[in-house]
């Protein structure tokens, strides 16, 4: 699974408006739709957030298709009703089983994931390896959802 986050949205959502924001998410729900399986799942989960539910897909088959995914939006831009906009997005993913049985458990360490990629310059694809400390301050700051 991954959740995926894009980077500086409510800034965009401040300067352009609701209409431009809404306009940029159908685009990139739609982009995630087109780079996807047919056997793959994407939910709007919140804000700027999505759900990405990848059956069968092993840890590096998912992360470069979402490399893939979120180096092809950097490059294009996304047309608006306020004029083009360039979108990126930030990326988390979890592993079942290996990061987690239950669901909380693979949104927890998606989410800690999902921080890191912020942390470490937005615009990227993080996994955490299995047993990763997810009780460290950054890794609960995610979970507060500080994740930016």
């Amino acid at each position: 699974m991954a959740l995926i986050d894009l980077d500086h949205f409510k800034c965009l959502n401040d300067e352009c408006g609701h209409l431009v924001g809404d306009d940029v998410l159908k685009a990139v729900a739609q982009h995630l739709l087109d780079n996807l399986r047919s056997t793959d799942a994407v939910f709007r989960i919140g804000g700027e957030e999505f759900l990405l539910i990848l059956p069968g897909a092993d840890p590096r088959e998912a992360s470069e298709r979402l490399q893939s995914i979120c180096a092809q939006l950097a490059t294009r831009d996304v047309a608006t009703r306020g004029g083009d906009q360039r979108v990126t997005l930030s990326a988390g993913l979890a592993h079942w089983p290996e990061q987690g049985q239950a669901l909380d458990e693979l949104l927890q360490a998606a989410d800690a994931a999902l921080y890191q990629a912020k942390r470490d310059g937005r615009n990227r694809v993080c996994w955490l390896l299995a047993g990763a400390d997810l009780s460290h301050p950054s890794r609960q700051a995610a979970l507060r959802g500080d994740s930016g």
